[in-house]
């Protein structure tokens, strides 16, 4: 998919240019793929079940909430994590997808992901302990270029489940 998002960044680079929403958030999905692919397909070893379902099906939400750092929407602030390995390793695949060593592309994600990783980094932290995540810093020297809508977050997130029914 990064081919994908490379081919459509020198294609629609006046697009990009002038913040064509739709241009830019393809431009996001297609950045966030293997990000997605990667965190809808971590399971739990204690249970050998995919974390995200476990996630879904708890009657508290708030370990879903990390599900949609990735694609640059805050979590709650009233979030409790519950502290599960699962949350731990999802936050290690996001601090590792920031820092470029998540793989191809991995430094090359949506600008709005650092800043959503930052707070829900804080949140697990307080709720976790300091060493439960890594902490980033953020510089604030620019705002974010987009932040993807809900609606995308759920497409995303049927087509990780799709996936992972394929594979």
């Amino acid at each position: 998919m990064q081919w994908f998002a490379s081919s459509l960044e020198t294609q629609c680079a006046t697009e990009i240019t002038q913040r064509n929403p739709f241009v830019v958030k393809t431009r996001d999905g297609l950045r966030l793929y293997s990000l997605s692919r990667n965190a809808g397909c971590q399971s739990n070893p204690a249970t050998n079940v995919y974390c995200y379902i476990q996630a879904v099906t708890q009657s508290d939400p708030s370990d879903m909430y990390f599900y949609q750092v990735q694609f640059g929407a805050d979590i709650p602030n009233s979030t409790k994590p519950s502290c599960s390995s699962c949350t731990k390793s999802l936050m290690n695949l996001y601090v590792s997808a920031i820092s470029g060593q998540e793989g191809p592309g991995g430094a090359n994600v949506p600008s709005a992901f650092a800043p959503a990783y930052a707070h829900a980094a804080r949140i697990a932290a307080d709720a976790c302990g300091d060493d439960f995540v890594q902490t980033i810093a953020i510089d604030g020297s620019g705002s974010p270029e987009s932040s993807l809508s809900l609606s995308s977050l759920w497409f995303s997130l049927l087509i990780g489940c799709i996936l992972l029914v394929i594979f």
